[in-house]
């Protein structure tokens, strides 16, 4: 579930919404026990108004794709309805465990709704008229996750999209040959892109003019494409998630996100040289994500020219300068070693009360399983006598809006 960044966030709100995501999960088990036991009986489902039954039916088919295939051999009451939903049926998944009949199946099934369709790597081959058969519903794809080796000739008139993840490898031959972007708003992009030259700026920009979220990922050796795709989209993006190879060097630049809420760099691998080409000026930034690795020469003043006085929530895995946040509330560490030792837990709490404003959680991982089953987070606390305590918790959000709630 996707929590909006908000001026009024709290910790409050993401507990409330982990407790929502619990009951949605256990009604989806609800399901599956129905479906499992062969429940024939009419009287349950007939007590339950159809536009409840949709909605489980929707969410049991964004869990697996596959479902609505299993539910419509329940019985013929669920057959009616599952065959009544279309939207159930505009989740398509081609890999090895589908094939282009069930494609066919769903296309026509979803009716006019809006399509969601995955193209993992390792799914069969994309045939001309398997090509053909999308090209005609291709104006109703709404959120399109592939992989950058399946080329299929394209063309496709992507007019619905607003979410499109592309894994691998993106060149502007594949990414301007594959779709037509002549009508279309997408808001959702996560790329890698790879060798796109300055003559490419005023494609980026006119294509992407409508780009709110931006995941990039770089490639070594390219140390052009990705600044370039952010360069062309920053005024109006809301959240920025970057991955750093750090073997590339960078010669920085201004630059202004006058919209963005929520920054993420992540280092990917050991890094010598000047990695980040930004002198970004956020004054809206909300959530910063910076994950280092345990390198620490991408602390805040690399990073940032002005912007990170309103930061309410940070996760991290090397403890931050807390005077940069004068407003956070949530601090997450992370850390894919050990737990800091509490003297260190201590002085970080009492340090973010004294520096941040309206400070309400530190929360840290267990890797080791300590505190929580099998790993996780928790919620650590001292109180007046320093004693500390430990709560099992969710833990302040920290996916990107593609993680969490689109893909």
């Amino acid at each position: 579930m996707k929590i909006p960044l908000e001026n009024r966030v709290s910790c409050h709100s993401y507990r409330a919404s982990a407790t929502t995501v619990a009951e949605q999960a256990s009604t989806l088990e609800f399901v599956g026990r129905l479906e499992k036991g062969r429940m024939i009986s009419k009287a349950p489902i007939e007590w339950i108004p159809f536009d409840i039954i949709t909605l489980i039916f929707i969410e049991a088919s964004k869990q697996d794709n596959l479902a609505p295939l299993a539910i419509e051999q329940v019985c013929a009451t669920w057959r009616s309805h599952i065959l009544r939903t279309p939207r159930a049926w505009s989740y398509i998944e081609l890999d090895k465990k589908s094939n282009p009949g069930i494609m066919l199946k769903y296309l026509a099934r979803s009716e006019l709704s809006l399509i969601h369709i995955r193209i993992p790597r390792n799914s069969f081959q994309i045939t001309d008229e398997i090509s053909h058969h999308i090209f005609d519903h291709a104006s109703r794809i709404h959120k399109l996750e592939m992989h950058a080796s399946w080329y299929f000739g394209g063309g496709w008139r992507v007019n619905s999209l607003k979410l499109l993840h592309i894994v691998g490898r993106t060149t502007p031959h594949w990414l301007f040959g594959a779709f037509g972007w002549e009508e279309s708003r997408l808001e959702y992009l996560k790329i890698t892109p790879y060798a796109f030259s300055s003559s490419f700026r005023a494609t980026i920009g006119h294509h992407f003019a409508h780009l709110q979220h931006l995941i990039v990922k770089e490639v070594i050796g390219d140390g052009n494409s990705w600044p370039m795709f952010v360069e062309e989209c920053c005024s109006k993006l809301k959240s920025l998630g970057v991955v750093l190879t750090g073997l590339n060097h960078y010669n920085k630049r201004p630059l202004q996100f006058p919209a963005l809420e929520r920054l993420e760099i992540e280092m990917d691998g050991t890094y010598v040289n000047t990695v980040w080409p930004f002198d970004a000026t956020t004054p809206m930034l909300r959530s910063y994500r910076l994950m280092q690795r345990r390198h620490n020469n991408l602390l805040v003043p690399v990073v940032f020219h002005t912007g990170t006085e309103r930061v309410i929530h940070m996760q991290t895995d090397v403890p931050p300068q807390l005077e940069w946040y004068p407003s956070l509330q949530c601090l997450h560490l992370s850390s894919n070693t050990h737990m800091p030792d509490t003297v260190t837990l201590k002085a970080i709490h009492a340090a973010a009360r004294r520096l941040c404003k309206g400070f309400e959680a530190l929360y840290l991982d267990d890797h080791t399983g300590l505190i929580v089953k099998d790993g996780g987070t928790f919620l650590y606390c001292v109180d007046e006598e320093e004693n500390e305590s430990f709560e099992v918790s969710q833990g302040c959000t920290h996916e990107m809006p593609f993680e969490s709630g689109l893909f």
